[in-house]
């Protein structure tokens, strides 16, 4: 009857553990389409690291909507967070 017992014993720990892991990978998961959606909607006003990259010589450029209003990277052309035009293409100033 001992063994029987045990049986049940580990049976129940292995489908509470599952359970428990289910879970915690479900709200896991959730985390990051959260995460993710609101970063999609509203977006950040700043990107991560402005100053690296072949633009870093350049300040950040804003962008010219006025809504948008994101920092872009001092060499670029468009909006990374909207696609508008950042004014760049109509600098008269070419290195190169």
């Amino acid at each position: 009857m001992f063994v029987a017992e045990a049986t049940v014993f580990w049976i129940v720990v292995l489908l509470a553990v599952g359970f428990i892991g289910f879970f915690v990978a479900v709200l896991v998961i959730m985390g990051k389409v959260l995460g993710k959606t609101f970063r999609m909607i509203f977006g950040r006003r700043r990107p991560r690291s402005s100053n690296t990259g072949a633009g870093s010589w350049l300040p950040p450029r804003a962008c010219e909507n006025p809504a948008c209003g994101y920092l872009n990277r001092g060499d670029a052309r468009y909006c990374a967070r909207c696609g508008a035009a950042t004014g760049r293409d109509r600098d008269t100033t070419h290195h190169g």
